[in-house]
């Protein structure tokens, strides 16, 4: 589910023997989801898609996070590419910088 975050047991031999039960599950807010949609999307070279990010959410990715988007900016860290929100090549060398900004 969106919303809910798990990770499967640690123990690598009831792992590897079927068991994928889930040991910890989290369910996450909204604030959350937004947050890791930011992290999870800043990762990728494309970027966040911020026309989705809205209709998912329902409200503007800058009314959210409109100023850590537009320091990050200025830092020359982030760049608008049309509908989508990138790393720069100097955000890409301070991405774990940046991406803790929206969280």
């Amino acid at each position: 589910y969106k919303n809910t975050r798990y990770h499967n047991t640690e123990n690598l031999e009831r792992y590897l023997n079927g068991d994928r039960e889930k040991e910890e599950i989290q369910v996450l807010s909204e604030k959350e989801q937004m947050e890791e949609t930011m992290f999870l999307g800043l990762r990728l070279t494309e970027g966040v898609n911020l026309k989705k990010f809205e209709e998912e959410f329902g409200i503007p990715c800058e009314a959210v996070f409109g100023e850590q988007m537009e320091r990050l900016t200025k830092q020359g860290l982030l760049r608008r590419n049309g509908e989508r929100l990138c790393l720069t090549e100097r955000g890409l060398d301070l991405a774990n910088y940046v991406m803790a900004e929206f969280v």
